[in-house]
């Protein structure tokens, strides 16, 4: 009696730890997920580009023959109507606006080449008023329209801009890569900018949407399935929900929720692979 009163308690010796073992294998195995509850805020999509500034006048001078007479230097301001060059044979040439010397390519009594070089002879800009250029691809033309603004941003200055202009076709680029089309655009300065520099590179950003007091999704809880569906998985009673979504605009941050989703809901934040509809989770 005593040797099966042994075997019995050794049994429930085991079992016991038997449990213990599996019970905790199965809380390690349950993932720990971050959550966000869905908001209701302001959100703003942007185009973001990189444009080149530019004066938004220039003229450009291509003559031939002797230059008789050339009063000007790179560098120098000229007055509408002021002369640029003369020729031998009597070709002159005016400032078409007030402007500054920024390219010449000739010098006084020699012969001018420019044209057999495919360079100008000379060139005037209006750098006191300038502009920014920009081609945008083919999925951000659809978005840019005339009369949206821009933030602007050169080094640590900021500005602010409007879209004033956009190409009605697109032009098209042969490179080593193969052919790209892009759309021509063209921003101005709300203001006259200071310290800006004619040639350089511009951070631009457009507004081409907004909405006020909207549902927004973290962008790290959104997901697409496999028929580019978006998703998001909601945490109610320590389970993963699987909820798919409408949605609207979208920032580097957020995104619309159009309908799937409620105020308050509880959203696993960068979820992985292992997550999947009806998967237990602890929060954190």
């Amino acid at each position: 009696m005593k040797k099966w009163i042994g075997i019995l308690v050794a049994l429930a010796v085991v079992g016991f730890i038997g449990y213990n073992i599996w019970a905790g294998g199965t809380t390690d195995e349950t993932p720990t997920v971050r959550t966000a509850p869905i908001e209701r805020g302001s959100i703003s999509e942007m185009v973001s580009a990189t444009g080149t500034i530019e004066p938004s006048e220039k003229q450009e001078i291509v003559g031939q023959g002797l230059v008789s007479e050339l009063p000007v230097e790179v560098g120098d301001t000229v007055e509408e109507g002021d002369l640029l060059v003369s020729y031998m044979d009597g070709t002159t040439h005016e400032a078409a606006f007030a402007g500054t010397i920024v390219e010449l390519n000739i010098t006084e009594e020699t012969i001018d080449s420019s044209a057999q070089k495919g360079t100008p002879s000379l060139v005037l800009s209006n750098l006191e008023d300038l502009e920014v250029a920009l081609s945008l691809s083919k999925s951000d033309s659809a978005l840019v329209k005339e009369g949206q603004e821009v933030a602007l941003t050169y080094g640590n200055s900021e500005y602010t801009g409007t879209v004033d202009f956009v190409a009605p076709v697109a032009t098209q680029t042969q490179s080593q890569l193969g052919t790209s089309s892009t759309l021509a655009t063209r921003i101005v300065f709300d203001e006259t900018p200071e310290e800006i520099v004619a040639g350089f590179d511009i951070d631009v950003d457009i507004l081409v949407n907004s909405a006020e007091d909207v549902l927004i999704l973290p962008i790290e809880a959104l997901l697409y399935d496999d028929e580019n569906r978006p998703y998001a998985f909601v945490v109610e009673n320590e389970t993963a929900k699987k909820v798919e979504l409408s949605i609207g605009i979208q920032s580097p941050s957020g995104i619309e929720i159009v309908d799937g989703l409620e105020e308050n809901d509880e959203v696993i934040l960068s979820p992985t692979e292992s997550i999947e509809d009806g998967s237990a989770v602890i929060t954190e």
